[in-house]
C-alpha cells in the first residue's frame, strides 16, 4: 500500500457561509443574477450544523495541520478563532478584489492555491460535507499524490438552465483541448482498469472498450476532495483567460468551469493513485425520504457523507432538526474548536430571542435554566432504566454490551459536565424538573401525553 510521509502537511479548507446574516443579505440583494446564473435560495440556507464538522474533523482526522475556514468575513459566533491549527480566512484575503462580493462558489473554488500558508496536500470540503468516522491520510494522499478514481462515465445533461450540467460539460470540453481518449488509454490503462475501483472496475471495463474518439466524462462524486496546490498553480498558467471569466461572475453562470478541472488535469496526467472514493463516502440530496441519511450517520455506515441541499422548504425544515439529531448521537462532545462559553452565550440568546414570538421544544443546551424566569417555562426529565437503556442502544448502533455501555458512560458524562458547568446543578437532580418520566414504565405515547397534559395546565395560569 502507498504510503505518505507521517511529516508530510495535509490540511483542510472549508468554504462556508451563513444565509441568515443581515449584513451578507444586504450585500447579496444589490446584485441580480443574469439569464444563464444560479442564485437559488438553497444554495446559502444554513443548516447550523458546523459545530458537526469541526467536532468531525476534531475526533477523525485529529492529523489534519491546519485547518482554512473560508468566508466572506463573518463566523459563527461560538468558533474558537484562537484555536491552535484554525485559520480564519476571508475572501479579500485571496480572492482578486475585482470579483468581491460574490455569491458563487466559483472565485473561492478557483483561487484556493493563493490562500497563504496553505500546503502543497490539502483536502477541499463544502460546508455539506462531513466526517462521520475515523479517516487517514493514506485516505486522501499516497505517494504524495491525490487518491482518486479514473472511472469513465457519460456525462449527463439536465435541462438546459442547469448551471451545474453546463459547467460540467464545460470542464470537459476544456480537457478535450490537451488529452486525446485514445492516448489516455494507452498512457494510463494501468491506472484506469485499477481493482482498486471495487464494483465500478468492471463498468469501467466496460467503458475502456467502447470506441468513442472521444472524452465522455469522468465519474464524479461529491465529496471532500484531495488537490495539490501546485496543480492549481500549472493550471492557472494554462488556461488563465477562461479562469479569469469564470471568477469575474457573481453567480453560478453557465459558461463557468469549476474546481473538478483541477481534479481532472490530475487524472488525466495520470497524476493520482488508484482508490475507491466511493467506497469511504456518499452524497445524498436531501428530500422527502432521508431515511436512509439518517441511518448513515447514526450508524456511521460511511467514512464521510454530503448533504446535498436540493429540497423544498418543507423538506428543508423537517429534516434538519433529523440531521442535527442524528450528529448529535455520534457527535455529543464539544470541540475545541467551539469556545464554551460563546457557544452557550449564542445558543441563550437565541433561545430569549424565540420565546418572543413562539413555543417551541428545546433538547438539551441547559434550556431550563436558560428560560427559568418564563412563566410558561415546563421542565422535562426523561430516562430509563439501565439495561433497557444498554439494550437501546445495542441494537440502533448495532454494537456490543460494552461499546454500548461505553458510549452510554461517555454520553452521559459530557452531559452532566457541560450541564454543571453552566447552570451550577445537578444533572439528573429531579428538583430541577417539573415532571421526570421513565420511559421503561411508561410507552413514548403515555409520556408525550403526560407532557402535553401539564403544558395544558400551565398555559391556563
Amino acid at each position: 500500500m502507498g504510503k505518505i510521509a507521517e511529516d508530510e502537511k495535509v490540511d483542510f479548507v472549508i468554504l462556508w457561509v451563513d444565509g441568515n446574516d443581515p449584513e451578507w443579505q444586504a450585500s447579496k440583494a444589490k446584485y441580480t443574477a443574469d439569464k444563464g446564473q444560479d442564485a437559488s435560495a438553497n444554495r446559502y440556507r444554513e443548516w447550523e450544523n458546523l459545530k458537526y464538522w469541526f467536532r468531525g474533523v476534531e475526533k477523525f482526522a485529529p492529523w489534519v495541520n491546519n485547518v482554512y475556514f473560508v468566508t466572506c468575513g463573518h463566523y459563527p459566533e461560538w468558533l474558537n478563532l484562537e484555536h491552535p491549527k484554525l485559520r480564519f480566512v476571508r475572501h479579500e484575503d485571496f480572492i482578486p478584489k475585482e470579483c468581491l462580493p460574490t455569491f458563487s462558489s466559483r472565485p473561492i473554488d478557483m483561487n484556493l492555491h493563493r490562500i497563504e500558508e496553505l500546503s502543497e496536500h490539502f483536502v477541499y470540503f463544502n460546508d455539506d460535507m462531513f466526517l462521520i468516522d475515523k479517516v487517514e491520510k493514506t485516505d486522501f494522499f499516497r505517494n504524495g499524490k491525490p487518491c482518486d478514481m479514473l472511472c469513465e462515465y457519460p456525462l449527463g445533461f439536465s435541462g438546459k438552465t442547469y448551471v451545474f450540467s453546463h459547467t460540467m460539460v464545460n470542464n470537459m470540453n476544456l480537457m478535450g483541448k490537451y488529452f486525446k481518449r485514445k492516448q489516455i488509454k494507452k498512457d494510463l490503462k494501468k491506472k484506469m482498469l485499477s481493482p482498486k475501483y471495487g464494483k465500478y472496475a468492471i463498468y469501467n471495463w466496460i467503458m475502456y472498450m467502447l470506441p468513442f474518439p472521444n472524452l465522455i466524462g469522468v465519474l464524479s462524486h461529491h465529496l471532500p476532495m484531495a488537490n495539490l496546490k501546485s496543480t492549481y498553480q500549472e493550471f492557472w498558467e494554462k488556461e488563465p483567460e477562461i479562469l479569469n471569466e469564470t471568477i469575474s461572475h457573481r453567480f453560478r453562470s453557465i459558461s463557468d468551469v469549476n474546481q473538478f478541472v483541477f481534479r481532472y488535469w490530475n487524472l488525466f496526467r495520470g497524476n493520482f493513485e488508484p482508490f475507491n472514493v466511493l467506497k469511504l463516502g456518499k452524497m445524498y440530496a436531501v428530500g422527502a425520504d432521508n431515511r436512509e441519511l439518517y441511518d448513515t450517520i447514526r450508524n456511521q455506515k460511511k467514512r464521510m457523507i454530503c448533504i446535498n441541499d436540493t429540497c423544498t422548504q418543507e423538506e428543508f425544515e423537517e429534516a434538519k432538526p433529523k440531521v442535527i439529531e442524528c450528529f448529535e448521537h455520534i457527535l455529543p462532545e464539544k470541540s475545541e474548536y467551539a469556545t464554551s462559553d460563546d457557544l452557550f452565550a449564542y445558543q441563550a440568546k437565541v433561545m430569549k430571542e424565540l420565546i418572543k414570538e413562539n413555543s417551541f421544544i428545546v433538547i438539551g443546551r441547559g434550556g431550563d435554566y436558560v428560560l427559568k424566569d418564563y412563566p410558561y417555562l415546563v421542565r422535562v426529565f426523561v430516562h430509563s432504566q439501565y439495561k433497557d437503556c444498554l439494550a437501546h442502544e445495542m441494537e440502533i448502533m448495532q454494537c456490543s454490551e460494552k461499546d454500548a455501555a461505553e458510549r452510554i458512560a461517555k454520553t452521559n458524562k459530557y452531559r452532566s459536565d457541560y450541564y454543571k458547568h453552566f447552570t451550577g446543578r445537578e444533572w439528573m437532580d429531579a428538583r430541577n424538573y417539573d415532571l421526570v418520566l421513565d420511559t421503561s414504565r411508561y410507552t413514548y405515547q403515555q409520556c408525550a401525553e403526560m407532557i402535553e397534559a401539564i403544558v395544558a395546565e400551565r398555559m391556563k395560569d
